[in-house]
């Protein structure tokens, strides 16, 4: 287990991840007709099995909850992260005319500001607290 002051770095390495994934496979996609709030479903749900394995590994290792309920709850929050991502792209990219790449990327960007801080304070929510109490300095958070 990493400290909860390294949660961050780790977690925004574990992020790059998905997000060079989910943005390649969703240029992949569009080279078939195909909409863009299709294809950004279709990458998303590509990524979402490999964003969480390696933010899991990378991020955490070994931690005192049920890893069950961990899944159940990032993919929760992934899934709120993805209605915020396909609804960018919709507007983005069908009623204000942005490329779609770029809406995609955007749709990327405000889908991270939500399950970043989601993931840390309720899927990690228990091995945070354990890991600020246990391991690390007084007054680091």
């Amino acid at each position: 287990m990493v400290p909860a002051t390294r949660f961050w770095p780790l977690y925004f390495a574990a992020s790059i991840t998905s997000v060079a994934l989910t943005l390649t496979v969703f240029r992949l996609l569009l080279a078939w007709p195909m909409s863009y709030e299709d294809a950004t479903i279709i990458a998303a749900l590509f990524a979402m099995p490999v964003s969480w394995l390696v933010g899991e590994q990378l991020t955490w290792g070994v931690c005192v909850s049920s890893r069950g309920v961990r899944a159940a709850k990032y993919y929760v929050v992934y899934s709120v992260g993805l209605l915020i991502e396909v609804l960018t792209v919709h507007v983005l990219g069908h009623e204000i005319r942005i490329n779609g790449h770029v809406a995609n990327a955007i749709g990327v960007g405000l889908s991270l500001l939500w399950t970043a801080p989601m993931n840390r304070q309720w899927t990690w929510a228990q091995d945070v607290s354990r890991r600020v109490r246990r391991e690390d300095p007084p007054g680091a958070a």
